[in-house]
C-alpha cells in the first residue's frame, strides 16, 4: 500500500514539474540556453531539427527543416536567393526571434540597400555543426533549394572540435553512436523536463572536462596558449593511428569540398570569418572579465589558445577562397565585439544586437565584394 502511495506521488510530482518546465519556456523574458526537444538524431547528419514546430514562441522551423516560416522549393522569378549555412551562430541561440536572425536581417538590409533587386535569405544554421557537417547536408537536402549564393559562417565549431584533445578516440569503435532505447526515445519526443535535466548534467560534466581551466587557474597558462597556439592539435592519435576528424589540415580539407560541392550548383559561394566577443582578429584577451567568459564556455583551452586558432582558421578561409574561386569575407572591421552585442556571458553567440549589426555589415561586405550580379532596374 505504502509503495503505491509512493509511486501515486512521485509520478504527480513528475507531471508537476513536467508541467512547470514548459510554463516556464512558454512564459520566460530571456532567451532558452537550450532547447534539447528541438533536435532529433538523424541517420546521416549528426542532429536535424525537429520539422513544423514552434518552440514556445522562441523559433520556428518550417517544413524543410529551416529557421523561420514556409518558403518554396524554387525561388520567385527576379529574386535572387541566398542560403546562409553554419553552426549555432548562423541559426542564432541568443536572438529573440526569427526576423532577429542575422540572415533575416541580412534580407533586410540588402532589400534596403538595392532597393530595385529583390533578395530572399534562407538560414540553414544548425547547432554543433561543423563545416564537415554542412557539407553533409549540401549534398543531402540544402542543394535542392538552387541557391545564387551560398554563404558559410564557420570556425566556432571546428575550433572547439581542434581545442578539445582526445575528442575521437574510442578505442576500436571511433565516433560510435550510443544506442537509445525506446522509452529513451519516447521521452526525447514527449517530455521538456527529460530533455532539459539531461542537457544540465550534459553541460555539467563538459564543464568538469577543463582540468585546471577554471577561473583564476592561470598558473602555466601563457605557455599552453602558446603551445596551442604553434601546434593546435595532433591530427592523429598516437595510440591508435586514427585520424581525430578535428585540426587544421582537416578543416583545410573541409572548407575545400565545401566549396567544391556548393559550386557545382551553380553558387556564388562565400566564407565568412568566424567572429566572437574579443574581437575576430585578436590573439589575445587582456580583459579578465572576457576571458573568464571564454574559459567558462571552453574550459578545455585556455582563451588565448582559443583565439590564436581562430586566426589560423580565418587565414585557412582565404587561402581556400583564392584557390577555389570563392569570395572570404573578413569580419575583423565589422566592430562587433564586446558585451554590448553577444549574449549574457556568451562568447560567440549573438544577442539582437549584434545580430541586426551582421546582417548591416555583412550586406555591405557582399556588395562590396561584387557578390551579386544583378541587372540594373529598368527606368521608368
Amino acid at each position: 500500500m505504502m509503495l503505491s502511495i509512493m509511486l501515486v506521488l512521485c509520478s504527480l510530482l513528475l507531471v508537476v514539474a513536467e508541467v512547470a518546465v514548459r510554463h516556464r519556456e512558454r512564459t520566460r523574458t530571456t532567451v532558452p540556453g537550450t532547447r534539447p526537444s528541438a533536435f532529433y538524431r538523424h541517420d546521416r547528419l549528426k542532429s536535424a531539427l525537429v520539422r513544423n514546430q514552434d518552440y514556445y514562441g522562441w523559433f520556428h522551423v518550417n517544413r524543410f527543416g529551416l529557421r523561420g516560416g514556409e518558403v518554396d522549393l524554387r525561388a520567385e522569378p527576379g529574386v535572387t536567393r541566398i542560403l546562409a549555412v553554419g553552426g549555432s551562430t548562423t541559426f542564432e541561440t541568443q536572438v529573440t526571434a526569427d526576423e532577429r536572425a542575422w540572415p533575416a536581417q541580412l534580407q533586410e538590409r540588402l532589400g534596403e540597400a538595392l532597393p530595385g533587386s529583390r533578395f530572399e535569405v534562407l538560414n540553414a544554421g544548425m547547432e554543433g555543426y561543423a563545416v564537415f557537417d554542412n557539407v553533409i547536408r549540401l549534398q543531402l537536402e540544402l542543394f535542392q533549394f538552387e541557391p545564387d549564393v551560398i554563404i558559410m559562417l564557420s570556425g566556432h565549431n571546428d575550433v572547439s572540435c581542434a581545442l578539445f584533445r582526445g575528442r575521437g578516440v574510442y578505442g576500436n569503435r571511433p565516433g560510435q553512436v550510443l544506442p537509445q532505447t525506446k522509452l529513451n526515445n519516447w521521452l526525447q519526443s514527449n517530455s521538456e523536463l527529460y530533455n532539459k535535466v539531461k542537457a544540465r548534467l550534459r553541460a555539467m560534466r563538459f564543464a568538469g572536462q577543463g582540468g585546471g581551466s577554471e577561473p583564476g587557474a592561470d598558473e602555466g597558462e601563457e605557455e599552453s596558449a602558446d603551445a596551442v597556439r604553434v601546434t593546435p592539435v595532433v591530427e592523429t592519435s598516437t595510440a591508435q593511428e586514427q585520424p581525430t576528424l578535428c585540426g587544421p589540415e582537416q578543416y583545410r580539407r573541409d572548407v575545400t569540398s565545401f566549396v567544391a560541392l556548393a559550386k557545382t550548383f551553380g553558387a556564388e559561394v562565400v566564407l565568412v570569418q568566424a567572429l566572437h566577443r574579443s574581437g575576430a582578429d585578436a590573439v589575445s584577451e587582456p580583459d579578465e572579465a572576457t576571458a573568464d567568459i571564454w574559459r567558462h564556455s571552453r574550459p578545455y583551452a585556455p582563451p588565448d589558445g582559443a583565439l590564436g586558432m581562430y586566426v589560423l582558421y580565418r587565414d585557412i578561409q582565404r587561402e581556400v577562397a583564392e584557390s577555389q574561386g570563392a569570395h572570404f569575407i573578413g569580419t575583423g572591421d565589422f566592430g562587433i565585439e564586446g558585451d554590448a552585442y553577444y549574449g549574457f556571458r556568451d562568447p560567440m553567440h549573438f544577442n539582437d544586437a549584434g545580430a541586426e549589426r551582421m546582417g548591416q555589415e555583412m550586406a555591405a561586405a557582399l556588395i562590396d565584394a561584387g557578390v551579386f550580379s544583378l541587372e540594373p532596374p529598368e527606368s521608368p
